[in-house]
């Protein structure tokens, strides 16, 4: 019996194929799967896997489909692949360190693209079910400059939000993303590329339903580090596709606030031990 059974709840999403780009991480992709076949068993699911070595593949049921790649294709390539496979009306991107939840509504993702003409909704992210991960807002050019600022959002359409980019787990119609793929050369960094070229095209496609969100459990071991944090030159090809001298993280009001509060937590947690170790030496 799964782990999750005993939340339960499920629903249908038959017309919305789960795109999940994997590697080297099976555990984290097998919790993942299992998360969304407790809410969603009806819902196709496409893996794609560039892993060194095909994982066992017992636990996944008729409407998975898995596709072994060649060793670390990268992410944009991975994608692309689960993309042209993708069948259903809708689909949604995600990572393989990202488990379901009860709150994980996608029939609520799919409101803003129906009756607001948004292309993409985005969800929340909470790392390890509590600490959320804030990366949605606008992108402002200064210069050659790229700013991205956090959570601020032009104005509201249809009660929505309005934003520019979210976190790269989102739904979005099967045929938008056809003929938006991500750029195969960027194995890594593909994330700000990618929606500053929808941006470019076409501002305000994004919103996100912060009512909806999934668990974020990132599992790193040291192979897979190797091969995901040589980041540089990725990042370096991506400014040139645009022209820019780089990408800047602008953080919200909420951001500061959280941070500041880490940082005094910390000089808190430092005093406290330095007064238990006089207490105790």
């Amino acid at each position: 019996m799964s782990e999750f059974s005993a939340m339960r709840v499920t629903r249908d999403a038959s017309d919305i194929t789960i795109i999940i780009k994997t590697f080297e991480r099976p555990e984290a992709l097998k919790a993942s799967y299992l998360s969304i076949r407790t809410f969603y068993p009806s819902a196709p699911i496409i893996i794609v896997d560039d892993s060194r070595r095909a994982m066992e593949t017992g636990i996944f049921d008729s409407r998975t489909t898995y596709l072994k790649t060649n060793f670390n294709i990268g992410l944009s390539a991975g994608r692309n692949l689960g993309i042209d496979a993708a069948e259903t009306p809708f689909a949604m991107i995600i990572d393989d360190d990202l488990l379901f939840n009860a709150s994980t509504r996608l029939d609520l993702l799919k409101e803003p693209l129906n009756t607001a003409e948004f292309d993409i909704c985005g969800c929340r992210m909470l790392n390890f079910g509590s600490e959320e991960v804030i990366f949605h807002g606008t992108f402002e050019l200064q210069g050659r400059t790229l700013h991205l600022l956090i959570e601020r959002m032009n104005g509201h359409r249809e009660g929505f939000p309005v934003y520019d980019f979210c976190l790269n787990v989102f739904l979005a119609r099967t045929s938008f993303l056809k003929e938006n793929l991500w750029l195969p050369e960027l194995k890594l960094r593909e994330h700000e590329e990618y929606f500053y070229r929808l941006h470019r095209a076409k501002p305000g496609r994004v919103t996100i339903r912060p009512e909806v969100h999934v668990d974020h459990y990132p599992l790193r071991t040291p192979f897979y580090s190797k091969h995901r944090t040589p980041i540089e030159d990725y990042y370096e090809l991506a400014l040139g596709m645009h022209n820019l001298d780089g990408i800047v993280q602008v953080p919200s009001p909420k951001q500061h606030l959280i941070r500041q509060h880490k940082k005094a937590s910390k000089g808190v947690r430092r005093l406290m031990n330095k007064i238990a170790g006089r207490w105790f030496a």
